[in-house]
């Protein structure tokens, strides 16, 4: 502004105001579209993680599941009451049970105790350590042998837990001894923490334990899961009805599984509108939703996978 004598001088107070009103304008949209910005990127994230976690946890489960009962080259139904899979509903866990991948050609049987407490097998171990304790099947493609390692292997000879191997039972193949695996799948509490109900928790997340080793958290961000059995009634090798663990008369009946989860982001995201949903739907049952743990993302994932030749 031009003073009198022709001088120029400073801002106005009305102008001084003008001018920080356009400021505070201008900053305010600055803002908005920041946390704009920022709230779509924090999505973005939270959903790659939801699309993450339960990928990855149903390629775990359905692996699993599908290898249930595998027993190596032999494709019947064991006698001795071997479960290959089933739901254990007082602890909430899926048991599968399995051969894995440490096998061994049988090239003979170098010594059998005469009180019948152990068997020394003959074998092509190729490197490969049976250790003491651990869980073994011997096979021979017509028939399976559950038996234990009494000592750890040694120089192409194992040692095992009685096994009265039939006299026939490597007449025409030797056959092979792979070690044998139970898989438990569990959802449970983890490291990372949330608020629930008012109080900070572990979330929720997918846990996967091997025989006697400490369960492994392998996927957070899964809230739940729901399976339904797909059961043979009439051993014809065909699905007839599909029914939750508490109506699986006879494990060995199940043909193939229905695996609905709820994964969701392992932390809220910040300035999202709270989840719609009060609650989500897996293959029937209904999950609740805690009322203060509404701004994670959630997805739900399903599939259908049937077990190792059980089907047509």
């Amino acid at each position: 502004m031009n003073s009198p004598n022709g001088t120029q001088s400073g801002l106005s107070i009305v102008e001084a105001l003008v001018t920080m009103v356009i400021l505070l304008i201008v900053m305010g949209g600055v803002y908005q579209i920041f946390e704009s910005t920022s709230l779509t990127y924090r999505m973005q994230q939270g959903m790659a993680r939801v699309q993450e976690s339960g990928r990855f946890a149903m390629d775990y489960l359905l692996n699993d599941i599908r290898m249930a009962g595998f027993l190596g080259c032999f494709s019947g139904t064991p006698s001795g009451g071997f479960i290959a899979l089933e739901e254990e509903l007082v602890e909430n866990k899926l048991i599968i049970r399995r051969a894995m991948d440490k096998r061994a050609a049988i090239l003979g049987i170098e010594e059998v105790d005469q009180s019948g407490d152990f068997t020394i097998l003959k074998i092509d171990d190729n490197g490969i350590i049976f250790s003491a304790g651990e869980a073994l099947v011997v096979n021979n493609c017509n028939d399976v042998i559950f038996t234990t390692a009494v000592d750890d292997s040694n120089n192409g000879t194992l040692k095992v837990v009685g096994i009265d191997i039939p006299d026939n039972f490597m007449t025409n193949n030797m056959g092979e001894i792979m070690n044998l695996a139970q898989i438990e799948y569990t959802i449970d509490h983890g490291s990372t923490l949330i608020v629930e109900d008012g109080v900070e928790v572990g979330v929720r997340s997918l846990f996967r334990k091997l025989n006697y080793e400490p369960r492994q958290e392998i996927v957070e961000g899964v809230d739940a899961i729901r399976f339904r059995y797909g059961i043979d009634t009439n051993n014809d090798r065909n699905v007839d009805d599909f029914v939750d663990a508490a109506s699986v008369t006879d494990w060995g009946q199940v043909r193939s599984v229905r695996i609905a989860l709820l994964a969701a982001s392992p932390e809220e995201i910040r300035r999202m509108e709270p989840d719609p949903n009060s609650s989500y739907n897996l293959l029937g049952d209904v999950i609740p939703l805690a009322t203060d743990d509404r701004r994670r993302i959630r997805r739900v994932f399903e599939a259908s996978i049937g077990i190792r030749n059980r089907l047509q």
